[in-house]
């Protein structure tokens, strides 16, 4: 070696200063290149120091911001703790990404179906006319309607009013006469 291990330490510790993971890097690979570049950086540091200096390393450089929120809350002790919370943060993540799909999903034919109903009532002159009464077989009408069921004379059923004359003897309690 040309400059010693001491060059290469300090080539290391500049690589895991810098390290980010990277656009087309799983975490488990972050991951696991950030525990060797902490072992070959600080070979002779404490076991306790390399897990929390991995951990502060791990969360600074992960891509996503929500997922160093999540990490930052956890508060995990070893590098391998904090890419399990990573990893089940990501599942959680994926999962309500679906769920807001089928959501969107049920919404849109929800409102489709409602604009649906919305021009049918529109319509609605074309689908009276479309009506046919079962009393006399006209278009146009339904049977309550039928002016051969009640008579030519009389109003339309929802024109009329009806009125009930009560006689004093046929309340409860009046006495006949």
């Amino acid at each position: 070696m040309r400059f010693g291990n001491k060059h290469l330490q300090q080539m290391y510790q500049a690589q895991l200063k810098g390290r980010n993971q990277r656009v087309d890097e799983s975490l488990q690979q972050y991951e696991a290149d950030l525990a060797r570049l902490v072992h070959l950086a600080y070979p002779t540091a404490p076991q306790d120091f390399m897990e929390q200096l991995g951990v502060q390393i791990f969360i600074d450089g992960t891509r996503d911001h929500k997922t160093q929120q999540t990490l930052r809350l956890a508060r995990s002790k070893t590098l391998n703790e904090a890419l399990t919370t990573a990893l089940e943060f990501d599942a959680a993540k994926q999962v309500s990404k679906g769920h807001a799909r089928v959501v969107d999903d049920f919404l849109n034919k929800l409102f489709a179906m409602r604009d649906d109903m919305n021009t049918e009532k529109s319509g609605s002159f074309r689908q009276q006319n479309s009506l046919e009464c079962w009393n006399c077989g006209e278009r146009g009408q339904i049977r309550p309607r039928c002016p051969k069921l009640r008579g030519d004379n009389k109003p339309p059923l929802s024109n009329r009013k009806t009125t009930r004359k009560t006689s004093t003897s046929q309340l409860p309690g009046a006495d006949a006469d």
